[in-house]
């Protein structure tokens, strides 16, 4: 997503949440990380997807 502060109607009160000092953004990915620091978060903890991808996983082949 382009906007962690969706949807677009709710941004006005998602922001200033996001903004206090005492709410902790934890992204799970790089991505996610970098969006947060785009929007100048204050605490960002950077911590990695907890789902063990090798056990869960889409499979493409059969899905469809």
């Amino acid at each position: 997503m382009s906007n962690p502060l969706y949807p677009i109607q709710a941004e006005s009160y998602m922001k200033p949440v996001f903004n206090k000092k005492n709410t902790l953004v934890i992204p799970i990915s790089k991505r996610l990380e970098k969006l947060a620091k785009n929007y100048e978060l204050k605490n960002i903890w950077y911590r990695l997807n907890p789902v063990n991808e090798n056990k869960f996983f889409i499979d493409y082949k059969n899905k469809y």
